[in-house]
């Protein structure tokens, strides 16, 4: 799953005789606070492990929490708050060109303490094991790493889903794509969906999630990607969604879903779009996100045009592609697509106006004579 959007400059051009609808606007959340010196690192706790009541304070009592050490404000003295730390972690982030600064500290606070991030204790006094481990991992996250890999876990169309080093983590951009297909199957009764380039299986889980009648399909070709969808999709089952079916296959080699051959009715795919020469991408994708989820060859359409090829195979007349492709193709899709015997097709912009996807549907059998 290779969801890379608006990362480089913006052609400006319009696809003839697609649709696009007006873009929308998107606040990104910046937080205030002071300088945060990642280089300082408190003193490492003793070999004991986590440091003890009465050297450092008292244990809190959160539910959920591995371990926090701390202490009232009064006794620390020069010591802050958590909620000054996270502060200090949102502008230092903030500064990095991250758009959810305040989110991100706040995820990482709360994977360091144990708790969720609604149970954070704003106002208590972390102890120095809990600080450093913070402050490492804000440094890692300013350096570009992927939030996820950091949490070892996403948020995707509400559905918390595991991911990893070796995996892209989704974004919320392709919320939209999974709009857009659930929109064209509304009213097929159990519909069949297969997700191509599944990577984690984001865009299948939350589709068999919204759509317990379905019967979805999630195909991946890399194996560590393959194994985070598996576990994904028995998660979720466990929680009461219809279980999603994990193919490990190659979607430039035949056979793809063969068995499914003209009767799928809905196809969503987030592939890789980037050309192998791009340059000037934020380290996030250039150093940190899975090469194979980024790039697609020379023109970053390699994967896009293999999508293609078996999704027209796949689907039954009048069944739905919705294809996600970033700002870079906004023009070369639609063509493709009208190019692979699909019509009514259309493009569809992110938050921010950049081209992002394309719908498109294949033509309806024939009438018998």
């Amino acid at each position: 799953m290779g969801c890379l959007s608006s990362v480089a400059g913006r052609s400006g051009t319009r696809v003839p005789g697609a649709v696009h609808e007006p873009p929308r606007t998107v606040i990104s959340r910046r937080a205030p606070g002071n300088s945060l010196d990642l280089s300082r690192r408190p003193p490492r706790p003793g070999p004991g492990g986590p440091v003890r009541a009465g050297s450092l304070g008292t244990h809190l009592a959160v539910p959920g929490a591995r371990w926090l050490p701390a202490v009232t404000q009064e006794k620390a003295g020069s010591r802050v708050t958590l909620k000054t730390l996270i502060e200090e972690a949102a502008a230092t982030l903030s500064r990095g060109g991250d758009a959810d600064a305040q989110h991100d500290a706040e995820r990482l606070a709360a994977r360091v303490l144990g708790v969720d991030v609604a149970a954070l204790p704003f106002d208590t006094v972390p102890g120095d094991r809990a600080v450093w481990k913070f402050r490492k991992l804000v440094a890692r996250r300013a350096d570009g790493v992927p939030l996820g890999h950091l949490t070892g876990t996403a948020v995707f169309c509400g559905l918390e889903l595991a991911v990893g080093p070796g995996v892209f983590v989704p974004r919320v951009h392709s919320e939209a794509v999974l709009e857009r297909g659930l929109h064209a199957v509304a009213e097929v009764t159990a519909p069949v969906v297969a997700d191509l380039c599944a990577g984690s299986g984001a865009l299948a889980l939350a589709a068999a999630h919204r759509r317990p009648d379905a019967r979805v399909h999630a195909v991946e070709f890399d194996p560590i990607a393959a194994g985070f969808a598996r576990r994904n999709s028995a998660r979720r089952a466990e929680l009461g969604d219809t279980p999603v079916t994990v193919h490990e296959q190659d979607l430039t080699r035949p056979g793809v879903l063969d068995e499914l051959t003209g009767r799928v009715d809905l196809v969503l795919a987030n592939p890789p779009f980037m050309p192998e020469e791009s340059r000037d991408l934020p380290a996030e994708f250039s150093r940190h996100q899975p090469r194979q989820a980024i790039y697609a060859g020379p023109d970053g359409l390699r994967l896009v045009r293999a999508t293609l090829q078996v999704a027209v195979g796949l689907l039954r007349p009048g069944g739905t592609l919705v294809v996600e492709h970033g700002h870079l193709h906004g023009e070369t899709v639609p063509e493709l697509l009208s190019g692979s015997g699909f019509e009514e097709i259309s493009g569809h912009p992110d938050h921010d106006g950049w081209p992002l996807f394309s719908a498109a549907r294949k033509p309806a059998a024939a009438p018998p004579d």
